[in-house]
């Protein structure tokens, strides 16, 4: 990489001073070389300690191991641990990827957030956006897509598997606000039902305010349960007393004129 990878190989040291434990026991990084090849975005001679420092916070950042993106020894020998890897291979798309990602980096680290008036200056890393998963991907819109791909219930059984193995690690967005905005949307889409079962997600797994509330009262009407719909308003109603849509929504439940 060109002179502006400097502050990726700092954070990729800042990660591996936090978290040195997680990986020190790898011992794919033992196979390292002391020369490298085809590297296209490093520095061709950056030194071995440099490179397992970077190749460490990688790891980190995208809580994987080397054979992640580094290809399998060809005619290796078998044994237990990790595999024996080609270092120099391009066979796996992770590793070409990486290479478009630490371009995209040193881009945005040298030619946009380099022009802020910021103080501090700002940059990002590999963890800015990764936060410890491959795929940089908000909760709800992983939610989003596994529910359209695979059904509700392997959505919902996936996110308490994520939660499950994530929650308070800051790699996903468990506060109530991402099932609210999640359900929001299904209810705009007309998907009334699966918005129902992930507020009722919600509603399980925290403790849920208001806008939870009037979300769920929404998706009860919608799926034609007026009477937890009445209930959900009117708890609502109970924290935010001065909602009048809260309030026209129980004044047409208690008149029968209700309508999703």
């Amino acid at each position: 990489m060109r002179a502006q990878a400097g502050p990726v190989r700092l954070g990729a040291l800042v990660l591996l001073l936090a978290s040195i434990a997680l990986v020190s026991g790898h011992d794919a990084f033992g196979q390292i070389p002391d020369k490298f090849s085809n590297l296209r975005v490093l520095p061709k001679k950056i030194p071995k300690d440099q490179l397992v420092q970077t190749m460490r916070g990688f790891s980190l950042s995208l809580g994987v191991r080397c054979e992640h993106c580094h290809a399998k020894q060809a005619g290796g020998p078998e044994r237990p641990g990790p595999p024996e890897l080609d270092f120099a291979s391009d066979e796996l798309k992770p590793k070409r990827t990486a290479r478009e990602m630490m371009r995209m980096v040193d881009a945005i680290n040298g030619r946009y957030l380099s022009r802020l008036d910021l103080e501090p200056k700002l940059s990002v890393q590999c963890v800015t956006c990764h936060r410890g998963v491959p795929r940089p991907e908000t909760l709800g819109s992983l939610l989003q897509r596994t529910a359209a791909d695979s059904g509700v219930t392997v959505a919902v059984a996936r996110y308490r598997a994520l939660r499950n193995k994530y929650h308070g690690s800051g790699s996903y967005d468990f506060t109530e606000t991402t099932l609210n905005m999640l359900g929001e949307g299904l209810l705009r889409q007309g998907k009334a039902a699966d918005a129902r079962t992930f507020l009722e997600l919600n509603a399980e797994e925290n403790a849920g305010s208001s806008w939870l509330q009037m979300l769920l009262g929404e998706a009860y009407l919608a799926t034609g349960d007026k009477d937890m719909a009445r209930a959900a308003f009117e708890k609502a109603l109970a924290t935010d007393p001065n909602n009048p849509r809260l309030k026209k929504r129980i004044e047409e439940l208690q008149g029968g004129s209700a309508k999703p």
